[in-house]
Formats: structure tokens, C-alpha cells, sequence
């Protein structure tokens, strides 16, 4: 027995709402987390109120590995989102991979409130966030590819 036409119409559009109310309100985070962070290292500040949380960040097999970067106070640990400072990836291996699959990247803090932050210049940038709060964010590139 054939579909009736309006019924199909309204079924398809009752479908397309759903799925913009779920974007719109954020019912999606109900489902499983697609992405996940693995830490490859952590500077606390001169003065240890704040530290910054190097990691590879892994969103599926079909898109590249991702090094990033967050800025967070002393006691908050890294949670399941993106980097709020620094994100790149090795633009389909244009640049060397680091420990976890992304590129190599390198934090130091200058001061309590600078930081400076290396990677290599092949990496393809995706974020890069020069103040954060009070601290102040340099990059710069490795001298050598890579090293």
C-alpha cells in the first residue's frame, strides 16, 4: 500500500524539526561522546594557581588526530572539549606526528601570566588564542623541522 503524500511530507518535516531541536537544544550530549582527550602533559604556573593541559584529541577515524591546548585553574581537571587556546593537526601528515598522533607541541611558561607555546610551522592551525584571563599566549616555531 502506496504512502500517502502529505502523510510522507509530514513525516519528513516532523523528522527535520527533531533533528534541529535536538542541535538547537543540545540533546545530542545524550548520546555517547564521539571525541575523546588524552592528556601528554601538564606545567603548572610559577605560582601554581593555574596550569596548562597539553592534549591529543581524537574525534573518530575518519578526521586527523589533534594536538590542543587548555588553560585551566590549579583544580579543574580536563574534561571531554575542544582546546580553549591552541588546536592543530598535522595537515593530512604534512607535519610530524607527536607522542598521540597529533603534531609535537611544547608550552612554557614565561611568567605567571605569559606562556609561550611551540609547534611546527607545517602543523595546520585551528585555534590560537593570544590572551586567556590575565595570561598573555606566544607561539613560536620549532628552529628545525620538527625538533
Amino acid at each position: 500500500m502506496a504512502m500517502n503524500p502529505t502523510f510522507r511530507y509530514l513525516l519528513i518535516l516532523g523528522a527535520t524539526i527533531t533533528g534541529i531541536a535536538a542541535l538547537k537544544f543540545g540533546l545530542f550530549p545524550l548520546l555517547p561522546a564521539l571525541c575523546g582527550n588524552e592528556p601528554v602533559a601538564t606545567e603548572q604556573s610559577p605560582d601554581s594557581q593555574l596550569k596548562i593541559v597539553v592534549f591529543e584529541r581524537d574525534c573518530g577515524a575518519t578526521t586527523d588526530f589533534t594536538t590542543q591546548v587548555s588553560l585551566l585553574n590549579r583544580t579543574s581537571e580536563l574534561v571531554n572539549t575542544p582546546g580553549n587556546i591552541f588546536i592543530a593537526d598535522t595537515d593530512r601528515g604534512r607535519a610530524p606526528s607527536g607522542p598521540k598522533g597529533g603534531p609535537r607541541v611544547t608550552v612554557h611558561w614565561v611568567t605567571n601570566d605569559s606562556v609561550e607555546i611551540q609547534f611546527d610551522r607545517r602543523a595546520r592551525v585551528v585555534r590560537l588564542v593570544h590572551t586567556q584571563g590575565r595570561v598573555r599566549i606566544a607561539y613560536s616555531h620549532f628552529q628545525r623541522d620538527g625538533a
